[in-house]
């Protein structure tokens, strides 16, 4: 199949995959990634399969669960940040201290708010394309 230049708004693969950067707060940046990436599902289906009596059978804990999706982000979704502050010193970005932040149920806002962004595709699409005249 030939390579389609459709006059409608395309997703950037590329920015799907390796992330975009955006403002949360004034000074603080999150680089997200876009949630419907091959990746991703992936993940949440393997993370599904191991998990599936339990929750099929709803007993695995809220806390769990929140740790399970906080992985899943850390892993795929939010891949950077910057201006984020631990009391007087700078909070780098590492995956285990993404895991911390978005587990930390003071910042289930925060972590919603990444998953909206990940999955709002105006965030995510190519270049304008031009209207044919």
């Amino acid at each position: 199949m030939e390579n389609l230049n459709l006059n409608i708004g395309a997703i950037d693969l590329e920015k799907s995959e390796s992330g975009v950067w955006i403002e949360y707060d004034s000074g603080i940046s999150f680089l997200i990634a876009r949630a419907d990436t091959s990746p991703y599902r992936s993940a949440v289906r393997k993370m599904h399969k191991r998990y599936k009596r339990q929750i099929e059978q709803e007993t695995l804990s809220d806390e769990k669960s929140d740790r399970l999706m906080a992985e899943l982000m850390a892993e795929h979704i939010l891949l950077g940040w910057s201006g984020m502050m631990n009391g007087k010193e700078e909070f780098k970005y590492s995956r285990d201290n993404a895991v911390a932040f978005l587990s930390d149920e003071r910042y289930a806002e925060v972590r919603q708010w990444i998953m909206a962004q990940s999955q709002d595709l105006e965030n995510f699409r190519a270049e304008e394309v031009k209207k044919p005249k």
